[in-house]
């Protein structure tokens, strides 16, 4: 149920990815805005309170599954609010290929109070130790011999990825921490041209 709310989300999300956020991501990747892009699930979660919660609970969520999903939480005052606001957003996806949660990016011009990235809290789908965005998004490119290349954000694998020409591939713990279960999911998908980190 989680990786189907997850789902649904993300095509929320993708609905609102354009104007300033899409042109934000542009500005990183040379003009691309990663939108047709197939490895790369993107999009933009708006900052209304209650946006994604709003839209799930019509297509039949329930409260207790959004907070389940580590897609909404209760606020102090006890309202079910989006976690996700105001923020570009990528999709995780375990070795399976299950979109199992996200991480978001603060919109530029954020308070310095905003943190500049969070991501799905712990899961019964996610634990963020034990994914690594960019080695299932880019399976293909490993296979064919492509060397990953250990980085801190998705931003930065992203960039890894598109600037190695197939040579190099991307790949971010989500923060500055690797955990055993990371680093073998990358000795796992090094070839001849080992991990460079």
């Amino acid at each position: 149920r989680i990786v189907a709310l997850n789902e649904t989300a993300a095509r929320f999300w993708r609905q609102q990815y354009h104007g300033r956020p899409a042109a934000y991501v542009a500005s990183r990747f040379a003009g691309d805005d990663l939108s047709g892009d197939p490895a790369i699930t993107i999009g933009y979660a708006p900052g209304r309170r209650t946006a994604l919660t709003t839209h799930l609970r019509a297509a039949g969520a329930t409260d207790q599954e959004l907070v389940d999903a580590g897609l909404s939480r209760y606020s102090r005052r006890g309202e079910l609010i989006d976690v996700f606001r105001d923020r570009v957003l990528v999709g995780l996806r375990n070795s399976d290929g299950q979109l199992v949660g996200f991480s978001g990016r603060a919109a530029p011009g954020a308070s310095p109070e905003t943190p500049k990235y969070i991501n799905t809290r712990t899961t019964a789908a996610f634990t963020k130790g034990e994914v690594m965005f960019g080695l299932t998004e880019n399976r293909d490119l490993l296979d064919q011999g492509a060397v990953p290349t250990r980085v801190e954000g998705w931003f930065d694998a992203i960039a890894v990825t598109k600037a190695g020409g197939g040579a190099a591939v991307g790949c971010a713990p989500l923060g500055t921490a690797l955990t055993t279960a990371q680093a073998e999911m990358l000795a796992a998908a090094a070839g001849a041209g080992g991990v460079v980190l």
